[in-house]
């Protein structure tokens, strides 16, 4: 069955889902999450190791990666049509001028269709920029996956939520609205009845908000001396009987808020200094000397858990951050036309009490949503992880996919870089050694066809002397052998040595009647054969007849008609003993038709009566044969 793996990548972490089947019957094989240092930012090769440990699942057939919307610029557009590619020739002239701020070269545009009941068209365009898909697809690289969609999370929502049943129902009033709670902003969706989008907002506000202004160090000894209090005395080490101190009580916690010192990974690979809070520092690293940028606010803390956020935020933070968010929330769903009273549905990130607040504020019913789905050890997989995993599964609800233009095949060269530098390097040593080969043969050939044109044109001089010896043959039977100053190639004088020598062949045949030209046709044989014929075919006649005039043509042949003769004569029949000559010109034409040297029927258009005798006269035309064997027939 096909595996299909979803990972939502973001700036402060990344959440994955690996799913098995297809897009109606599957399975949750594994999902989890893992959150970044500040350190894991300063080397590409560092950020996709651990991307590769973490989501570490065997044979994956298909990869896709969602980005998140916080940063992305998204506009509603009315189009005349929604054909996906007419879309795209004119998606980017289209937004622009929304993009004031931007500059159209360095984004990349994609949408998703809105079904909100209006007559045109709605397109929800998001535009992102390129950098963000450049660093996002080198950590890709860094953890050995490239994968071939690049989406955002609000589609990859969409496909996640696919999983609840519907109404089918497409009336204003059977829409639902979902709040998604994400680390770095969180959406709002609404959908119709049916499944299908009716509006999104993207907030720029997420559960990151609560550590805004915690300092990492504190964070560390807090979580240290909180240990201490829990435990009824210091312990000593078994190994060496040494007292564990503060930072290593943080340490052997699982504290995640601890930054490590830069451990080396290879190649020599070593890093100095501890992590700052925006993520920002200088290392050594061999395998990457630049900040990675995968979108965000890096003026947050990395390294920072949902539940430790939550443990270390102060009352008045978490009061502060639940307010601006029912806020967000409701200038939300105000500006997507979602009326006040029906229910909200919350998925992602749960901050205890966020949904009484949201309900006292907004006057809506506030639920957590359970997509109902988990894997073999019970974990719950992130929604746009799993929305991200669905796509590849074939739910293609979002046909978002931003790696577009130069990114369509940022790293397809590169995959076959080694093997394609191979094989042009086979490429180069076997055309050098055809070319020697060649060279070699040209070479052979040229000096046997010089062999043979020698033999030949000594042929031709013999022939060429007999003639000039000889003065009854005229010396136009010479042939031309002399290619001297013609500026011939040597490789071709045997070539137009021959021709001449056909050509003189040809002439001299016509010239002695031994081509296969077909002479003209004998008019003497023509008349032989029809006088014949007419003493044989009008002796057994009891009456008298008598040939009137002859004219013989000579006609050429032609590709449909032989050479032949065209015969025309008069002849006039006097009656018999008895007065009777009915018949006699039809017995006539009759016999002529039987003859093997007549090419056509004969023909007799008309007769007439001569004298007062009865005798009647006809012009007889007929086609002669002269090459045909003769063998005339009597008739009868």
């Amino acid at each position: 069955m096909a595996r299909s793996l979803g990972i939502h990548l973001q700036s402060h972490g990344f959440d994955f889902a690996l799913l098995e089947g297809s897009a109606k019957r599957y399975t949750v094989v594994k999902s989890g999450s893992a959150i970044f240092r500040a350190e894991d930012l300063r080397s590409t090769k560092r950020l996709g190791k651990l991307i590769a440990e973490t989501a570490k699942a065997g044979k994956v057939d298909q990869v896709i990666v969602t980005l998140p919307a916080s940063g992305v610029v998204m506009r509603e557009l009315s189009m005349p049509f929604n054909d996906r590619e007419k879309v795209m020739q004119v998606l980017k002239f289209e937004v622009e001028s929304e993009l004031y701020h931007l500059d159209i070269d360095d984004v990349i545009a994609d949408f998703m269709e809105l079904n909100d009941g209006r007559a045109t068209p709605t397109l929800l365009v998001s535009v992102l920029q390129k950098d963000r898909i450049a660093s996002a697809l080198e950590v890709l690289a860094a953890a050995d996956c490239d994968p071939p969609v690049m989406t955002l999370s609000h589609g990859s929502l969409v496909a996640a939520l696919g999983v609840l049943p519907h109404t089918g129902n497409s009336e204003p009033e059977s829409r639902e609205a979902y709040l998604h709670v994400g680390a770095e902003s969180s959406l709002i969706m609404a959908l119709n009845g049916d499944g299908s989008l009716y509006a999104v907002r993207a907030l720029p506000l997420g559960w990151l908000e609560l550590t805004r202004g915690l300092k990492i160090e504190d964070a560390v000894l807090a979580a240290a001396e909180a240990d201490q209090e829990n435990s009824a005395a210091v312990g000593a080490d078994e190994a060496g009987g040494t007292l564990v101190s503060v930072e290593q009580s943080a340490a052997e916690a699982g504290s995640e808020l601890a930054l490590s010192e830069g451990e080396g990974e290879g190649e020599g690979e070593s890093e100095s200094g501890s992590g700052s809070g925006s993520g920002s520092g200088s290392g050594s690293g061999s395998d990457s000397d630049h900040e990675v940028t995968i979108g965000g606010d890096s003026s947050l803390p990395f390294g920072i858990s949902l539940e430790t956020a939550l443990e270390l935020a102060e009352e008045t933070t978490r009061t502060s951050f639940m307010t601006r968010f029912a806020s967000e929330v409701r200038r939300g769903l105000a500006a997507m036309s979602i009326p006040s009273g029906g229910s909200l549905y919350m998925l992602g990130a749960l901050i205890p009490g966020l949904e009484v607040y949201l309900e006292q504020r907004l006057g809506k019913d506030v639920a957590p949503l359970d997509l109902g789905l988990a894997d073999s050890l019970g974990e719950v997989p992130e929604p746009i992880a799993l929305g991200a995993a669905l796509r590849g599964l074939g739910a293609d609800v979002s046909p978002m996919n931003f790696r577009q233009e130069e990114f369509r095949y940022a790293r397809g060269l590169e995959r076959v870089e080694g093997p394609l530098t191979l094989a042009l390097v086979g490429v180069i040593v076997f055309f050098a050694i055809g070319f020697v080969i060649n060279l070699q043969v040209i070479k052979q050939r040229k000096f046997d066809a010089n062999q043979m044109f020698q033999v030949a044109n000594d042929k031709v001089e013999q022939l060429n002397q007999s003639v000039i010896d000889d003065e009854e043959y005229p010396v136009e039977w010479m042939i031309k052998s002399d290619f001297a100053g013609s500026g011939l190639p040597d490789e071709e004088r045997i070539v137009r040595l021959a021709v001449n020598v056909r050509k003189g062949k040809e002439q001299l045949d016509e010239l002695m009647g031994a081509t296969a030209t077909e002479m003209p046709a004998s008019c003497l044989e023509a008349w032989r054969l029809l006088m014949n014929f007419l003493d044989q075919e009008m002796s057994s006649y009891q009456g008298k007849w008598m040939i009137e005039n002859f004219e013989f043509t000579s006609v050429d042949g032609t590709p449909r008609v032989p050479a032949h003769v065209s015969a025309k004569f008069g002849i006039t029949i006097f009656p018999d003993g008895s007065g009777n000559l009915i018949g006699q010109f039809d017995h006539l034409s009759a016999a002529l038709d039987r003859q093997d040297w007549t090419l056509e029927k004969a023909l007799i258009p008309t007769t007439e009566s001569v004298g007062s005798e009865g005798a009647k006269t006809g012009l007889v035309k007929v086609l002669i044969l002269t090459s045909q064997p003769v063998t005339p027939e009597i008739g009868e």
